[in-house]
């Protein structure tokens, strides 16, 4: 199965990700700000990141950015609990970037894991 980083400040949501991915077989790494995040994925190996796209520090938007940029194999789904703040399409801008998709948070975990099973198929 595939290798995964989860960025989410949110503890409870990390958790519940890495337990849903886990039961999936996928190995999960999990980083709550940025500025870690960030360096976890300069140092290591992932198939996919999964990141909420306001985080202390470096925050989600860069980071999609830069992988979008810098590591295009990694597939990213960006997360939210804002959908469109102050007029600014947030998820549309990470799916510009190169997230190949975004949640609204809270999520349902079968929609969830089927975000995460189609971009790992390909």
């Amino acid at each position: 199965m595939a290798r995964v980083l989860v960025i989410d400040d949110d503890l409870n949501v990390g958790e519940v990700i890495r337990r849903l991915l886990a039961d999936q077989g996928h190995e999960v790494i999990l980083s709550h700000n940025g500025d870690d995040g960030y360096a976890l994925l300069k140092a290591e190996e992932f198939a996919m990141l999964i990141v909420d796209i306001f985080l202390p520090g470096t925050s989600g938007l860069e980071i999609i950015q830069a992988v979008g940029a810098n590591y295009p194999d990694i597939k990213i789904i960006a997360m939210t609990a804002f959908g469109a703040q102050d007029d600014i399409d947030l998820r549309g801008y990470a799916e510009r970037y190169g997230a190949v998709s975004t949640l609204e948070k809270p999520f349902d975990n079968e929609l969830f894991l089927q975000s995460v099973s189609q971009p790992l198929a390909t």
